[in-house]
């Protein structure tokens, strides 16, 4: 049971009719009308960090500017 896939919604037609396709990270949806391909990537845990970059976060404080 450990290692079955994990639950995955395709993002058009959300069915969770999915299945990891050959490409590392890549899903097809397997609903006969649908059949996209899309990226997957690893969900982050309940707050856990973004370590994406931002040049000037909108939430920085800046008192040099009041």
């Amino acid at each position: 049971m450990d290692d079955d896939p994990p639950v995955i919604r395709c993002p058009a037609c959300g069915s969770t009719l999915t299945s990891p396709f050959g490409i590392a990270g890549m899903w097809e949806c397997r609903y006969h009308l649908c059949r996209v391909i899309f990226p997957v990537g690893q969900v982050r845990e309940r707050g856990q960090v973004s370590i994406a970059a931002e040049e000037e976060p909108p939430y920085r404080w800046n008192p040099a500017k009041d």
